[in-house]
This record gives C-alpha cells, structure tokens and sequence, in this order.
C-alpha cells in the first residue's frame, strides 16, 4: 500500500517514517480556503483510493466538503454534525454528561465577566481549557483566583474563535490514548495505550508511552464511539484518576 502524507510542516514526523512513500507540504491550516484549494488540487492530479484526515482542523475542512473531495475518491469520516461535536470540548463534555459517562466537574461560562464570580463554585487546583485546539496548546492549569484569571486571559489572546473556554476540576492520575477503525459506532479494530511522558509535559501529544489492555477502559470506549455512531478513525484521550 502506497502512503502519501501532506502537512504544512515541512519537518512533520510523518514525512520521515519508512511507510511515506512521498510528502507534500501544505498551506497552513489556518488559510482554510488555500487549504481547500491545494486539497483539491492534489487529489485532482493522480489517483488515489482513500483520503484520512488525522487532524481536528483538516477533519473539519473535510467533513464540510465531502461532496467535493468524493468526486476524486473515498472519504472516512462521521455526519459533519458529529466531527462539530467532538473538535469542541464545551459541546464534547455535555454530549459526554447527557450520555451518562464520568466527566470532571465542569463549568461553562455565559459570558467573560464570570470568570470573576467562581469563588464558592470551585476547588484549585483547575484547568482551564480553550474549546477547540489539540496536544495541549490551549490548556492551562490555576492553582489560585490569580492563576486562573492570568490563564483566561493568555487563552482567549492565543484562542482564534471567541468561543469561552471551560474550566474543570483537576483529574490527578495516569493518561491513556484509545485509538480506533470504527464503521458507524461498530469499533474494529483498536489499539490502546498509557503515557509515560508527554510533549508539552503538562498535557500534550505522548512522546513515549506503552500498550496495554484494559477491559474496563475498552468497554468505556466502544460505548462513547457507539453513542457518536463514529464512522473511521479516532484518538480518545482518558484519565484514570488515583
């Protein structure tokens, strides 16, 4: 099987693996309509059996422009309503808490003034947590009202929609990745595994980790992916709190 990768960074890990037979370097995620553009284009030149999307930006992009991508191939990817759902974690934890699984205890604010009112309705240490954004980028941790309010502020500056960030109870335990091949909520194959290290170190993309299995952990899992109906790949982050 050959494997094309494209990213717009041109020192993607990706590009160096044994399995990428060629690379291509992209627009910036940001630049949505090039992104598109170049997307297209690519697709349009040669011939290829399937496009993955392993990103939260380019499944977005893709998922509103499925119509347009199958023209030239085949697409993976859950209804467009679902991806909206879990690339924002505001609406993600209150799919989560409306299913009934185990969420920290979570705050959503109404509007930018409430961050000062939260005294009483929280115990530091917290996260604070932008609604969209992966690997850690947008996630801060408050020991204090001081900490809290500096954090807010750092994440609504860096933050590119005007979205408010959640605030959450701090889960002191292990991290653990859950990575799946689901064909509409039937999960069929997966793989799992525990973090050891992290880049950033206080929460991002696991920079050494080991397999294991859990059963507990499996069941949780398929379930969530059942109640999404998620229709091709997926990384679920979980923690297991001590």
């Amino acid at each position: 099987i050959d494997v094309f990768c494209l990213s717009p960074d041109p020192n993607s890990a990706a590009f160096h693996s044994r399995y990428c037979k060629k690379h291509f370097i992209s627009p910036a995620h940001k630049q949505k309509e090039e992104y598109i553009k170049f997307i297209l284009k690519i697709l349009g030149e040669s011939e290829y059996d399937l496009l993955i999307t392993c990103e939260d930006a380019t499944s977005g992009y893709i998922s509103e422009m499925q119509k347009d991508v199958t023209q030239y191939t085949k697409v993976v990817l859950p209804a467009p309503e679902t991806i909206q759902t879990v690339l924002n974690k505001d609406k993600m934890m209150q799919f989560a808490q409306d299913k009934g699984f185990s969420i920290p205890k979570t705050i959503y604010l109404n509007g930018e003034d409430d961050i000062f009112n939260l005294d009483g309705e929280i115990s530091y240490p917290v996260a604070i947590k932008g609604t969209r954004g992966a690997g850690g980028r947008l996630v801060r941790y408050a020991s204090s009202k001081k900490e809290l309010l500096e954090a807010f502020a750092e994440i609504m500056q860096l933050q590119k929609n005007p979205n408010l960030p959640i605030i959450q109870e701090y889960i002191n335990g292990e991290t653990y990745n859950f990575y799946a091949l689901c064909d509409r909520g039937k999960t069929w194959v997966f793989f799992i595994c525990k973090t050891l290290r992290s880049y950033p170190a206080t929460g991002g993309t696991p920079s050494k980790a080991v397999s294991v299995y859990d059963e507990t952990l499996r069941n949780l899992a398929f379930r969530v992916l059942e109640e999404l109906n998620w229709h091709g790949i997926v990384n679920m982050d979980f923690i297991q709190d001590r």
